[in-house]
């Protein structure tokens, strides 16, 4: 049965995010941060842990755990499986036009970052596409992996990215 996110009407259903986890081998994380204890540092970490190769995205980083930061997604070489996103929501269109554009295999929008309009480009483009779930969270829960120390640090997108706080599902 297909979930739905509280604030919007995008269905996404175990099955598809099995796929995205299935096939994810590199993973490019834009707004990744080279800050412990900040969540996009931290579930970059946790897909490390997982075998998965981060790509990190960020203008104002030179690395990232260990890993060579890329300025922006449209620099990005090579195959991506998938686009993780912890920006906010205001870029979530631009970002999946461009993973659209270089053929990523998913968008992944983090838990707080919700933008319809890109759900329906992706969904229009037949991009696989979660939005507002914690990809390491989520790869727990559904028992793919352990899932992250839900007390070592939050999978949240901070309030600042899209406005508003809801509770932690």
């Amino acid at each position: 049965m297909p979930e739905r996110s509280e604030s919007t009407d995008v269905p996404v259903s175990d099955d598809v995010i099995g796929e995205i986890y299935a096939s994810l081998r590199r993973a490019v994380v834009v707004g990744a941060s080279p800050t412990s204890g900040k969540a996009s540092n931290y579930v970059s970490a946790y897909l490390q842990e997982q075998g998965v190769e981060i790509v990190p995205v960020n203008p104002n980083a030179t690395e990232v755990l260990g890993v060579p930061a890329i300025p922006s997604l449209a620099q990005v070489e090579g195959p991506i499986d998938a686009v993780v996103v912890f920006r906010p929501a205001a870029e979530a269109l631009e970002i999946t036009r461009e993973a659209i554009a270089l053929g990523a295999g998913a968008v992944w929008l983090q838990e707080g970052v919700v933008s319809a309009e890109a759900a329906a480009t992706a969904r229009d483009a037949g991009l696989r596409f979660v939005m507002d779930r914690c990809i390491g969270m989520t790869h727990g829960a559904l028992g793919l992996g352990p899932g992250p120390d839900p007390e070592a640090a939050a999978c949240a997108a901070p309030a600042a990215l899209d406005g508003s706080r809801r509770p932690a599902r």
